[in-house]
């Protein structure tokens, strides 16, 4: 195998602006390219079967170093159930009081179907195996459907509500049991007649069924364009008959009116770029694939999924973390990885010498999955306890269907590498995964999203050093999340930079305070270049107005150049405000919420500000042009939760003291951060 290495450039300048093509991936040197010779691997550790099936019953195999296998778990909860039925409860163990996950009244509008399909799983296993247990699992499965289709006593409403991605998962889980010759045998007549009457899209469009008026985020399309698949593989049609492709082609129309670049909007326009926009095409795949439908998912199609591909290439590593920026991460931001990488291989699209490098990336986020996010004591996964936190969206009342819903993406996950022959077979070792990905990724890539006609920016910058990656996420938040620190424009990365869901304060963001009102520069992103010589990575863009922390209201009276320094063990910002008008800053604050703990740091409480951290990724942080700076633990116990833990202190830096900034004068403000080599 011939290797190019980034050396001989060192003295060159590789730049790459707004104007450039999309995932500019220009600079290829010492990028292992296509068709080059593959090499032989050292393989280690479990098969993705072995984390997902594992050994007879369910039991973890020798050697796979996880508690327990997602088919076990599945079962677990099928034995929960059978137990206690509707009155079945999950502890936490955060000391709270536990959670009556079936409840009618938990608000999880997805429970009866993500049961329905998880529970169908293990149900359709003890057929295929002939299990001696099997007409027991089968008549609680039959008693804990019919309770949660039936209706209300005396009214004609539902006891559960089951809409979109609920709708989505029973009919996936009927079509999974007619496959497997069960469907007549595990409902009655009545049942499926109940079934087809409840489990359709109607409830994603308002007004005219036949207009297609989605009422929610884009990535809904793929769950209108499923259910409608999946009804007509079950015979029982839609209203109109061609809704099935009449959906599909309403997503082409959204990806080429609201990307360029071929990714997904989730809004109508304003740009918010989150996991969703990469994932969603990879999950019209697995839709496509699940309804008989594939010969409709277009060499188009296929392109936007090579895109999605190639924007989590540089941001692959061997721990089987997926996105780390955008709402409802955690978990579900490592299976994204791994549903897209599936997608790409089932579909053809992943080149040969990317295949085994997939496949170890895929069996990472399962190991990941089963060791980091499953918690042995609670026997579920966890988000929100022991220091993590997610989302409103995805709360404690949800946690039986989350436990069911990312069992289900592993377990589909499996099956279709399996398909693709990979059965039992180990990944290739950590240290050959390591190197792939140090061959084949350059130093940064620059993929856009859009590009509006307005000219803002939407676009995601991802900076490598060594096993560690930077991703400067320039979106538009939107109405529900422009504020929220998982939608500002810092350099996330894995266990040193994390924004908290459903919070704003400034993190690693200067936030102003005029007129009484809080601004930052959030948005308005312009003239975005990325430059490199030789080691030395520099992002900079305009933001040509202060976003309103209130209303998301654009104040032109000062504009900000930003600009990000990347070298080898350290990121910097600057941040030049000019002022347009005459205008009076009453204050200007930011922060650094980091994993690095308060405990033994040391910090001057006079210029130059620099905190020295004895604990954690984080060795160093300075900043310049601010009056004050302290360091403390975190006391806002909501800014420090993050997907995968606590953030352990907080280094506020603040200008408390008025200034009155003249037209065309110019201001500065930047911190260093200095950290550990993973």
């Amino acid at each position: 195998m011939q290797h190019f290495k980034l050396s001989a450039l060192a003295c060159a300048v590789l730049l790459v602006t707004a104007c450039g093509g999309s995932n500019d991936k220009d600079d290829t040197s010492g990028v292992t390219q296509p068709g080059e010779e593959q090499e032989e691997f050292t393989r280690e550790g479990a098969s993705l079967n072995d984390i997902v099936k594992g050994a007879a019953g369910y039991g973890v195999p020798e050697g796979a170093e996880i508690p327990v296998t997602v088919m076990g778990q599945m079962k677990y909860f099928f034995d929960r159930i059978a137990a206690e039925g509707v009155d079945m409860e999950m502890n936490l163990g955060d000391g709270t009081a536990s959670v009556k996950v079936l409840d009618p009244n938990t608000g999880d509008q997805f429970l009866p179907g993500k049961v329905a399909l998880g529970l169908s799983h293990v149900l359709i296993d003890m057929k295929k195996n002939q299990d001696p247990d099997y007409e027991h699992y089968l008549e609680v499965y039959r008693s804990i459907t019919a309770t949660m289709m039936s209706r209300k006593p005396g009214s004609s409403e539902y006891l559960y509500d089951n809409k979109s991605f609920g709708e989505y998962f029973y009919l996936l889980a009927l079509n999974r049991l007619r496959d497997a010759g069960m469907l007549d045998e595990v409902f009655d007549a009545g049942m499926l007649a109940t079934l087809q009457e409840r489990l359709t899209y109607r409830d994603l469009f308002t007004g005219d069924p036949a207009s297609y008026n989605l009422n929610a985020a884009s990535n809904y399309y793929a769950v209108a364009y499923a259910i409608a698949g999946l009804r007509d593989r079950l015979g029982w049609g839609n209203d109109p008959v061609t809704g099935r492709d009449d959906i599909l082609k309403k997503l082409q129309e959204h990806y080429r009116a609201r990307s360029s670049e071929g990714f997904s909007d989730e809004t109508d326009g304003d740009g918010r770029f989150d996991r969703y926009s990469v994932l969603l095409i990879a999950e019209v795949a697995q839709r496509s694939m699940e309804m008989d439908n594939s010969d409709a998912f277009s060499e188009e199609m296929k392109g936007w999924l090579r895109k999605s591909v190639d924007l989590i290439l540089p941001q692959l590593n061997t721990d089987g973390i997926g996105f780390i920026y955008g709402r409802s991460i955690g978990p579900y931001g490592d299976t994204a990885f791994a549903e897209i990488l599936t997608a790409a291989a089932r579909m053809g699209v992943l080149r040969e010498d990317e295949m085994e490098m997939a496949y170890a990336i895929v069996q990472a986020v399962a190991q990941r999955y089963m060791t980091f996010w499953y918690d042995e004591e609670s026997h579920s996964v966890n988000m929100w306890v022991k220091g993590r936190g997610t989302d409103s969206y995805r709360a404690t009342r949800r946690v039986l269907g989350e436990n069911l819903s990312l069992a289900h993406h592993l377990i589909y996950i499996n099956e279709r590498w399996r398909e693709l022959g990979y059965n039992d077979k180990r990944p290739m070792s950590h240290a050959d995964l390591q190197r792939l990905l140090d061959q084949r990724q350059p130093r940064f890539l620059v993929s856009h999203y859009d590009r509006s006609e307005e000219g803002y920016v939407r676009a995601i910058i991802t900076v490598r050093d060594g096993t560690r990656s930077f991703n400067i996420n320039l979106v538009n938040g939107a109405s529900s999340y422009w504020k929220t620190t998982p939608y500002f424009p810092i350099p996330y990365s894995s266990g040193l930079v994390s924004g908290t869901a459903d919070v704003g304060y400034p993190q690693l963001t200067p936030r102003l305070t005029i007129a009484g009102s809080t601004w930052a520069p959030l948005t308005y992103y312009r003239n975005l270049s990325v430059a490199q010589e030789g080691d030395v990575v520099t992002v900079s863009y305009d933001t040509d107005g202060l976003d309103s922390l209130s209303s998301q209201k654009r104040n032109a009276a000062v504009s900000v150049r930003t600009t990000y320094t990347f070298v080898p063990g350290q990121v910097s910002r600057r941040d030049v405000y000019t002022a347009n008008q005459a205008v009076t800053v009453s204050a200007l604050q930011s922060d650094f919420g980091s994993y690095s703990a308060a405990e033994g740091a040391s910090w001057s409480t006079t210029a130059p500000h620099v905190a020295t951290y004895a604990q954690g990724a984080v060795t160093q942080y300075s900043t310049q042009g601010f009056e004050t700076c302290s360091l403390a633990p975190f006391g806002n116990r909501a800014n420090a939760l993050s997907p995968v833990g606590m953030l352990e202190s907080n280094y506020s830096c603040r200008i408390s003291t008025a200034m009155q900034w003249a037209a065309g004068s110019s201001f500065e403000t930047g911190w260093d951060m200095t950290y550990q080599a993973q």
